[in-house]
């Protein structure tokens, strides 16, 4: 769950990189349902059939695809079919998952699993969201730092004799 709302700090960068539109970035960041519920509807049981692990590991590479689509995003089709990829991965991941948990409940306690569930998938997304953010921020921190220390040893213009007064 903490992929499908990790770009979404990010959105406005692609926003000001490539000049989309608040619609184009709603469109953008909707059609992960069209992957997520396509998924749910066609493989949401798979797992009941091939096993938990095997569906959370094509779960998990769907989602690393869809993360390598958004690095290397050129546009607008790039980052539709991101999101589409990103909804299949979570839409995969979740039968198995939910299922799993379920299963791996204690016995004395039931509820447990179904509670992770819907526990799991809220704070997923804040995480998601939140720890994204941060990468962006301490990227942004970092770069300024290291601008800084480059800008220190360029020679000062007036101290060069380069300039004439």
């Amino acid at each position: 769950m903490a992929t499908a709302s990790a770009p979404s700090p990010i959105y406005p960068l692609y926003r000001e990189r490539w000049g989309l539109s608040v619609t184009m970035l709603t469109v953008i960041f909707a059609v992960y349902v069209v992957g997520l519920l396509g998924a749910l509807l066609t493989v949401g049981s798979l797992s009941d059939h091939l096993g938990r692990r095997p569906v959370l590991v094509a779960a998990l590479l769907a989602a690393a695809t869809s993360t390598a689509i958004f690095w290397t995003a050129d546009g607008i089709v790039s980052l539709v079919i991101a999101r589409v990829v990103q909804g299949i991965a979570t839409g995969t991941a979740t039968g198995g998952l939910a299922a799993g948990l379920v299963e791996l409940s204690p016995k004395r306690h039931p509820y447990l699993g179904p509670t992770m569930t819907a526990v799991s998938t809220s704070i997923g997304m804040a995480t998601g969201a939140g720890v994204v953010g941060l990468l962006v921020e301490s990227v942004l921190t970092l770069t300024f730092v290291v601008l800084a220390g480059v800008i220190l040893t360029i020679p000062e213009p007036g101290s060069t004799g380069l300039i004439s007064e």
